[in-house]
């Protein structure tokens, strides 16, 4: 999956997205590679809830929403 998420949508369109993405998600099969690429204007912060996924490599202090719901999705896929 290759996705583009614009810095500019609305909020509802920008849920929209990440609800596709995630229909996406649950409906590929399990056992395969799921490889997800793009630019979803996210910054991953190092929070302690944050360092299972990001471990001491995020550039950012603070999460933002974007951040968080990719961190969600990462959950998801595996």
């Amino acid at each position: 999956m290759v996705m583009h998420l614009q810095t500019d949508l609305m909020m509802k369109k920008k849920m929209g997205f990440f609800n596709a993405l995630e229909r996406a998600n649950d409906i590929s099969p399990i056992n395969g590679i799921k490889i997800v690429l793009g630019e979803f204007n996210a910054q991953v912060g190092k929070e302690a809830v944050n360092f299972p996924t990001t471990g001491n490599y995020s550039l950012h202090n603070l999460t933002s929403n974007n951040g968080s719901r990719l961190i969600r999705l990462q959950y998801r896929v595996i």
